[in-house]
């Protein structure tokens, strides 16, 4: 038993090291993502000086009037797959009508899929580009959708921009997806669930919630009293 289990435990981490040999080779370039010409322009430092400003309000719905004065938008995701599901970005452009011109997708997941189980034993090289499951739609459980200006925008580029520079890597407990999201959003000024240690679809549920009864608050204090 014990020659088994040194064996497994070999391999583990042959695979580890074969994996982030090969991540660590890619080009940093091959994990970007289309960045509008107003968001490339923003450094990381406008970043953390933004985050003291307003936060996006939380809309349901898109019309053409908030499309002209928000033209992006960045949606919160989970979706099913790889057993507790996924925690995702879609970001990009609206149309002129308020619907989805362009779809640029980020998340944080293993850099190869054996990873997935020795990544909940120690941490593993990650991507933080889309997965090709994230454009399916009917795989999403969860959502939580924002009409953005173009700072608001520039700001959520940046995040993952910085994680995309940073190569970072994929742990269970320590970084998975739902922490790559909460990154995201608190580079909004959004509230953020307290553990990241629940399923994706709790995940972006919560945060829905804790931001739409925030938002229901101020517009609660704001109202003229009578």
């Amino acid at each position: 038993m014990g020659d088994k289990f040194a064996w497994y435990t070999g391999r583990c981490i042959r695979i580890c090291a074969l994996v982030a040999l090969v991540h660590l080779a890619l080009p940093l370039g091959a994990a970007s993502v289309p960045i509008a010409s107003a968001a490339g322009r923003t450094e990381t430092a406008h970043l953390a000086k933004s985050n003291a400003k307003s936060t996006p309000k939380l809309n349901r719905h898109s019309s053409s009037a908030v499309a002209i004065s928000k033209p992006h938008y960045v949606e919160f995701r989970s979706r099913v797959g790889a057993g507790y599901g996924h925690a995702y970005v879609v970001f990009g452009d609206q149309s002129s009508r308020g619907g989805i011109a362009t779809r640029h997708y980020a998340g944080l997941y293993p850099a190869a899929e054996a990873m997935l189980v020795v990544g909940h034993a120690m941490p593993v090289p990650a991507v933080t580009t889309g997965h090709p499951l994230d454009r399916d739609e009917s795989r999403v459980t969860a959502s939580l959708r924002l009409n953005l200006g173009a700072e608001e925008y520039a700001r959520v580029v940046a995040v993952i921009r910085q994680a995309q520079r940073d190569k970072t890597f994929w742990h269970i407990s320590l970084n998975n997806c739902n922490n790559f999201v909460g990154n995201v959003a608190r580079g909004l000024g959004l509230r953020i669930p307290n553990s990241t240690l629940i399923m994706p679809r709790e995940y972006v549920q919560e945060l829905k919630a804790i931001n739409e009864k925030a938002t229901a608050a101020e517009r609660a204090g704001a109202a003229p009293s009578n």
